[in-house]
């Protein structure tokens, strides 16, 4: 049996739409795929469709990557299996979720202070609806010459923790109870993936 339990989409910050992906997910033999997008669920409807238009059998598994605060560090916990409409979880993740576009904008105006002529307006265009978070702010750089690859936006200089152009982002505290299990859902701390179906960084 094949898997790939972590995976993003469109829905935040993946190169394939959730229906492209599960297309993928088929097309490289997998047997099993969960759809774990930065802190939403917008993708599952899509990719529970697209099930429908496969010509091989594939469990698709729901579920996000989740940020989460733990003892004073900032970790990734992916969930599955969750009750998306679960009051608790779905008002954290809404405020997470609101909280990106104000952060992406302070860090757009951080590397502006830096001499970067990036712009809201290419930000918003790279991330195309999607959860907007520093790999969209990335691409720009790489399309403005800035830095070679998105990797390369990703140091001190620039988007890394800490860097010169980074802003804080809102997290889930694990403090105040386990939000998956508040949605009766299993989680667990992500790890390299057996497959990589859609590029993801830091953001």
């Amino acid at each position: 049996m094949r898997v790939d339990l972590h995976t993003h989409s469109t829905a935040s910050d993946g190169t394939d739409t959730p229906a492209g992906l599960v297309a993928a997910a088929a097309a490289a033999g997998l047997d099993v795929l969960a759809l774990t997008d930065h802190d939403t669920t917008r993708g599952h409807a899509e990719a529970a469709a697209a099930l429908a238009t496969l010509d091989r059998p594939l469990t698709l598994v729901p579920g996000a990557e989740l940020s989460c605060r733990l003892g004073g560090t900032g970790v990734h916990l992916l969930a599955y299996l969750f009750d998306p409409e679960e009051p608790a979880l779905l008002q954290a993740r809404e405020l997470i979720r609101d909280d990106r576009v104000p952060r992406a904008k302070a860090m757009v105006e951080s590397l502006r202070g830096l001499g970067v002529p990036i712009t809201w307006e290419q930000v918003a265009r790279i991330a195309d609806g999607g959860s907007v978070g520093r790999p969209h702010l990335a691409s720009a750089l790489v399309e403005l010459g800035v830095v070679d690859t998105v990797s390369d936006a990703f140091t001190p200089q620039w988007l890394g923790d800490g860097g010169r152009a980074y802003a804080p982002k809102a997290e889930l505290d694990t403090k105040r109870g386990d939000p998956p299990r508040q949605g009766r859902g299993r989680r667990q701390r992500p790890g390299p993936p057996a497959r990589r179906l859609a590029r993801a960084h830091a953001e």
